[in-house]
């Protein structure tokens, strides 16, 4: 006969059995619905930088890069942090991006203080002397004619590329130095720089609405949805913002827009939601994200 002791003994054992069952069980549950950073796919996915060495005076001053870029820079226009002359060979290491996606991949997006810009491209270059960096001296200034880009406009200016709390931010005034060496002249389909600063540099301008800046605001459920990337990319003219944590105030009114909006949640899947419209006043719209694969964000990506 089974005593009433080895009775409650078994109990017990059964009941702390399922105890820690369904403490495992809690603690190994994941809230599918949780987005990631998406760093990881910007890091994997935009464009390497290209680096050239420049060895010599000799010969015409006109390095031709990868996308077209023609970039005329010299040592004796660049020195060490401090001071202290560079000589030749130096390197320099450039990003061309010409399209929206290269645009986006690089998280450049064509915005100055939130507002949108009309780009033509954008463009960074960085000069090493034996790994060190080095930069132009005050007053000095390196030229760059773009590729091809489609009619010029005369009302394109020179904006630089700064760092706002980690992200960039696109200004036309830097100083007075910079700004006495900064020109930009309008071909038939191109534009020709000088160039006052090492870095981000576009030839661009503040997108004219007559109708103003409206509201957009996002909604999508799950958690981390800050992580969630958003953008817009402008049909009516070339131009790309981007929207932080589902919301924006400066989004141009009554203008045609493809809008993508992607990420990653936890399951290692990607969602995206892609659509176009026409911008209206305050709009509240909700995000409809399908799984996709990063080989679909990149394909539409590729086709703004």
């Amino acid at each position: 006969m089974i005593s009433k002791k080895l009775i409650l003994r078994s109990l017990v054992v059964v009941s702390a059995g399922a105890m820690l069952f369904s403490a495992s069980c809690k603690k190994d549950r994941v809230p599918q619905d949780d987005y990631q950073s998406t760093d990881e796919f910007y890091d994997d996915n935009a464009d390497d930088e290209d680096t050239t060495t420049i060895d010599s005076t000799g010969g015409p001053c006109d390095i031709v890069l990868p996308k077209g870029t023609h970039v005329c820079i010299g040592a004796a226009q660049l020195e060490f942090p401090g001071g202290g002359a560079v000589t030749y060979p130096f390197q320099i290491v450039t990003a061309e991006c010409y399209s929206i996606k290269d645009m986006i991949l690089k998280r450049v997006p064509s915005t100055s203080g939130g507002n949108v810009l009309e780009t033509a491209m954008e463009f960074r270059l960085r000069a090493f002397k034996n790994g060190t960096e080095v930069f132009l001296k005050t007053g000095a200034a390196y030229s760059m004619t773009t590729a091809p880009i489609g009619t010029a406009s005369a009302n394109m200016d020179v904006y630089y590329g700064v760092d706002n709390s980690g992200s960039n931010n696109w200004v036309n005034s830097l100083s007075p130095a910079i700004d006495a060496v900064t020109t930009i002249t309008p071909g038939t389909n191109t534009y020709s720089l000088n160039v006052g600063q090492t870095g981000w540099v576009s030839p661009a301008m503040l997108f004219a609405n007559a109708a103003g800046n409206t509201s957009l605001t996002l909604t999508v459920p799950g958690t981390g949805t800050g992580n969630i990337q958003t953008y817009l990319s402008f049909t009516g003219f070339k131009g790309v913002m981007k929207i932080e944590n589902l919301a924006s105030s400066t989004v141009p009114l009554g203008q045609p827009v493809n809008m993508v909006a992607f990420g990653k949640k936890v399951d290692n899947n990607f969602y995206m939601d892609y659509h176009s419209f026409t911008t209206t006043a305050n709009a509240v719209m909700p995000l409809n994200m399908v799984q996709t694969t990063e080989a679909g964000v990149l394909g539409v990506l590729g086709g703004l």
